[in-house]
């Protein structure tokens, strides 16, 4: 019920219980001497006016609590930002939809071992049938911007390139370099720990499978698998 509609039914309300004191003070008129009948009317009508206005008091509205956001990992949050990053192998698939670790061909690097630089790293090898091989070395890194720098170093002289995400803001870096079995392209979060790297003994191999085949996740949806609440606000522009 909205508030007009409160007002309106208070008012009925009031209307109601004004006829009947109305009603009521024209029988006392008639069974009464005046100075007994004008003390109780006096009274009647302080008591309605206390009523009425009792009636159409404005009812407080009630705040109604924002949906959760849905992380990343399906657990709840009140915002985007209590949402945790993603990490280890599930992390992995959220960030890369492309990484399927079921794979035959795909390989924990880091099963049975601990690397404080990389705690989570997985390769998937590729073979076409003219014999070009391809490996996509899907990895999470410990901090975003060592990450970088330690990517930085290793295709030192190589030119880097920026990604640009869909509102045209530069959300991952890309190198590409000659090594000496081939090829190696790296991409790495500008903001996130997470990085990809492909390798291939044939360039042309390499490019179909690093731009056919590895899928990103737009930096929105790092750590955010649904979140209402910038829904409602997008709506509303």
């Amino acid at each position: 019920m909205t508030d007009q509609d409160r007002i309106d039914s208070s008012a009925t309300a009031f209307g109601k219980v004004w006829a009947v004191m109305r009603a009521f003070g024209r029988w006392l008129v008639r069974r009464r001497t005046p100075l007994v009948v004008i003390p109780m009317i006096a009274g009647l009508i302080v008591a309605g006016s206390i009523g009425a206005q009792m009636m159409l008091e404005r009812v407080p509205e009630q705040v109604t609590a924002a949906p959760p956001v849905i992380c990343w990992d399906k657990s709840e949050a009140p915002a985007a930002a209590d949402c945790s990053l993603p990490t280890g192998e599930d992390g992995l698939q959220w960030v890369f939809p492309s990484f399927d670790p079921q794979k035959s061909d795909c390989r924990n690097l880091l099963e049975g071992t601990e690397n404080p630089l990389r705690p989570a790293s997985w390769a998937c090898d590729t073979a076409s049938r003219y014999g070009a091989s391809t490996r996509v070395t899907y990895i999470e890194l410990a901090e975003a911007k060592a990450g970088r720098i330690y990517f930085q170093k290793q295709f030192k002289g190589a030119n880097r390139a920026g990604v640009k995400d869909k509102t045209g803001k530069v959300f991952r870096f890309e190198w590409r370099q000659r090594t000496e079995d081939g090829f190696e392209v790296a991409s790495v979060y500008k903001n996130f720990p997470f990085a990809v790297t492909v390798t291939s003994d044939k360039v042309a191999f390499l490019n179909k499978i690093y731009r056919s085949r590895v899928k990103f996740r737009q930096p929105e949806r790092i750590a955010v698998r649904k979140d209402p609440q910038a829904e409602t606000a997008g709506s509303s522009d």
